[in-house]
């Protein structure tokens, strides 16, 4: 049960960051910010040309950081899952120990 919520809390992170989408498009004009060359005179073409190269670079940049805080993000949650799922058996055995050295020292014994 408990594995089970953990993986889809992980997948829906997985689905909200669209990692696999924004690698895809990791070159990709940022927010398709891309103007038509055609029928401009060289002048205009060459400072099209300029903005579009930094519509790419922007998106590249920005995309690059989502995808390594989305990362770190995704992999912080499976760590702390993973504690869960160790603190959920764990409970058990702890308290079982501490009951039994309770009695054994109830019963005079250090």
């Amino acid at each position: 049960m408990i594995i089970r919520a953990s993986r889809g809390y992980l997948w829906i992170t997985y689905l909200q960051l669209s990692l696999p989408l924004l690698l895809a498009t990791l070159f990709a004009p940022w927010r398709r910010d891309v103007q038509s060359m055609d029928g401009l005179p060289l002048q205009a073409r060459l400072q099209v040309l300029v903005e579009n190269m930094m519509s790419r670079v922007f998106g590249l940049i920005i995309r690059t950081f989502v995808l390594i805080f989305g990362t770190i993000f995704l992999l912080g949650e499976g760590l702390l899952f993973s504690l869960t799922y160790i603190l959920w058996f764990a409970t058990p055995i702890v308290a079982i120990l501490l009951l039994g050295n309770g009695l054994r020292m109830l019963g005079g014994g250090q």
